[in-house]
């Protein structure tokens, strides 16, 4: 059974025009069941133990889609490093951006 932020992320999809396809339902569904703020790393990983054949790429797309679509949004609080850039964005490797997240973190306590 669908949660009803899944449901309310398909409404939204379909009222902006998105088809959804199988993958995007996947990761509509990672980010409706996470506790916590995922970046598209781990999306993909949760995604992947859904169904294995999503690209790490298409949920770069996808969650890009989403943000310009209005619908999801990137939430970077004051003074702390985006660390869900993706590397087109000429983002650091991902271990970098962590360290410099956690350290910004660190200095705003």
């Amino acid at each position: 059974m669908k949660s009803k932020l899944n449901e309310e992320f398909e409404r939204l999809c379909r009222e902006k025009g998105l088809r959804l396809t199988g993958p995007r339902r996947v990761i509509l569904d990672v980010l409706a069941t996470a506790s916590d703020h995922p970046d598209a790393i781990d999306v993909h990983r949760r995604a992947m133990s859904i169904d294995p054949s999503i690209a790490i790429a298409t949920v770069y797309r996808t969650v890009r889609l989403l943000q310009d679509s209005g619908i999801l949004e990137r939430d970077v609080p004051a003074g702390l490093v985006d660390c869900a850039a993706t590397p087109a964005d000429g983002a650091e490797p991902r271990e970098r951006r962590r360290e410099a997240c956690e350290r910004a973190r660190a200095n705003a306590s």
